[in-house]
């Protein structure tokens, strides 16, 4: 782990001090960016992010995949990389992961191992867990480019479950368009 003292707690009474610390990521985390990126890669959308906030790029995954277009306002850097290399996803069949390698961003192919062995007592000394639906998606639907619906993918299991969590996608040409939907 590299990173830097994010804040610190000192209670008089104990004589105690509690630091945070956070990797790098933390910049792109807390950083946001408004950007129209045409033609380009994922790879290089997130080296632009990273060098906007001063934060070095080592091992990017490399789809070679150029996305035609991509608006962004005022959206947080973290975000912008995960869309890019989720808007390739319906073409790789992959999942993406940004991760930090010491002081520098890496982004990695999802279930990659780190190499990393934790034990508890040893190298982890208290953990949580939580889960979320907040950035679920069980239902996309397809739209032409004169905004009519001409499809729609669902996940009928979370759909049940959770309710309807919608996003639209626009079908580009030269694409698979419930490929590429199933990706949201």
């Amino acid at each position: 782990f590299v990173g830097q003292i994010t804040s610190r707690d000192k209670t008089d009474q104990i004589g105690t001090a509690s630091y945070t610390a956070r990797d790098f990521m933390h910049h792109l985390l807390g950083s946001t960016g408004t950007y129209i990126f045409k033609k380009t890669t994922p790879e290089a959308i997130t080296k632009k992010d990273c060098s906007d906030v001063a934060v070095g790029v080592t091992k990017l995954f490399k789809t070679g995949i150029s996305i035609k277009k991509m608006i962004f306002e005022n959206q947080c850097l973290y975000d912008i990389i995960i869309k890019a290399y989720r808007k390739v996803k319906g073409e790789t069949g992959k999942n993406y992961l940004p991760v930090m390698v010491e002081n520098k961003v890496s982004v990695i192919e999802k279930g990659e191992s780190s190499g990393v062995t934790l034990t508890q007592g040893v190298n982890i000394t208290n953990a949580t867990y939580s889960d979320t639906i907040d950035n679920m998606v069980d239902l996309v639907k397809i739209y032409n480019d004169k905004h009519k619906k001409v499809g729609e993918v669902k996940n009928d299991k979370n759909l049940s479950k959770y309710g309807v969590y919608q996003a639209a996608y626009q079908k580009e040409s030269g694409k698979d368009a419930k490929k590429a939907a199933k990706a949201q």
